[in-house]
């Protein structure tokens, strides 16, 4: 179940922080937070749940965070000439 939940987290924050980086606004970007803390908190739990290689799952999480990093930081970009240029 925990397996199924922390798949269903990553897919929602990773489609989730791509939307709000073309369509900018802070209570979007407050979700992707959320989404990306549920990955991460899950993400651990199973760590110590399963018998997961760590090299893997380290990898894997980095990668998602590097992705989750680069939409937030555009989405702030955006945001701030959005409100400049208003």
């Amino acid at each position: 179940m925990t397996v199924f939940i922390h798949i269903i987290f990553a897919i929602i924050s990773l489609c989730y922080a791509t939307y709000t980086s073309f369509v900018p606004s802070r209570i979007k970007l407050r979700m992707v937070y959320l989404f990306t803390t549920g990955t991460v908190i899950s993400g651990v739990v199973l760590g110590f749940e399963k018998e997961v290689g760590m090299a893997h799952a380290c990898i894997s999480g980095l990668f998602y965070l590097g992705y989750i990093v680069v939409a937030v930081l555009l989405t702030k970009r955006r945001l701030s000439a959005k409100i400049v240029s208003e």
